[in-house]
């Protein structure tokens, strides 16, 4: 990690006090004072809540459920190229609790990172774990960054949650450096909204045509398009539609059911080998259908 790369990063100046913060270290220097390592921006009205974050990720195993660590992977894997170079700044938006954080920390000691997401909440625990990481609060949809600042970004999980998703990937490709590279993962089958979708906020889910249609529209050129969890798709498939019958049932009932079937996968040794062996393939394969869309893209 190069200090001076964060350290003259023109970092946005904080509403209401007219001041541009700059990093020392492990924290904002304001007006004169060191301050955490984290700044709020702004937040606009959501159902989202820190509830909602510590539930889906406590019921999945604390970032080890084995289509987390599969996407994890896949995400590493689209900036092995950048992490070289020690001038080069990388940003995740959504990084929640800061699993993929830490692992571009272990994995790619030299690369700057900042970590963004939509709730403080989540940010101020994970200040705790990630000291030397500026961690930042904003809604997409209203992004502060100034143009072409990040040479890398990263949003797992994150555009079906935002209702003008083609506004925010606009912010996302007018952040980039010309060159930048973006990696981007959505829910896969249009057609398979069913409870935990609806339970976990989601606005949407993905067709891979889809996505790349707005990614293009946005101005990014695709390096890499596929889909991940082809080899469990079957039984993904199976359980969504069953779930579809479910989506008139009261709130309480659908947080049962998806906890639920979330704990069951969690620690399923023949999900983790089938993922693992479908990662390795990946590297020779276009996979057709998956529960997940994975886009590598550049400006």
């Amino acid at each position: 990690m190069n200090n001076s790369v964060l350290s003259d990063f023109p970092w946005p100046s904080i509403p209401e006090m007219n001041e541009n913060p700059k990093w020392e270290d492990d924290g904002f220097l304001i007006k004169g004072e060191k301050h955490a390592n984290f700044i709020c921006y702004n937040q606009t009205d959501s159902n989202w809540s820190e509830h909602l974050t510590e539930l889906h990720e406590q019921e999945a195993g604390n970032g080890q459920h084995p289509i987390d660590i599969a996407s994890r992977h896949l995400a590493l894997s689209s900036f092995r190229k950048l992490a070289h170079n020690d001038e080069a700044l990388l940003l995740e938006v959504g990084c929640s609790s800061g699993y993929l954080l830490q692992d571009l920390q272990k994995y790619f000691p030299n690369l700057n990172i900042i970590g963004s997401d939509y709730l403080a909440k989540p940010l101020k625990k994970l200040s705790i774990h990630c000291p030397k990481i500026p961690l930042l609060q904003f809604d997409l949809q209203n992004c502060p960054l100034p143009d072409g600042s990040v040479d890398g970004v990263v949003a797992l999980n994150v555009l079906e949650h935002i209702e003008k998703d083609e506004l925010a990937l606009k912010h996302l490709y007018r952040i980039l450096k010309p060159g930048g590279v973006m990696h981007i993962e959505v829910p896969a089958g249009q057609n398979l909204y069913d409870i935990y979708d609806e339970y976990l906020l989601h606005h949407r889910r993905y067709s891979l045509t889809g996505i790349e249609d707005k990614v293009k529209a946005a101005g990014f050129e695709i390096l890499n398009s596929t889909h991940l969890g082809f080899s469990i798709y079957p039984a993904f498939w199976a359980v969504k539609k069953m779930n579809r019958c479910f989506l008139s049932n009261t709130e309480e009932q659908k947080q049962k059911i998806v906890t639920k079937q979330i704990n069951q996968t969690k620690k399923n040794l023949l999900m983790k080998i089938a993922l693992e062996i479908e990662i390795k393939l990946g590297a020779f394969v276009r996979f057709p259908c998956g529960i997940r869309c994975i886009l590598s893209c550049c400006k």
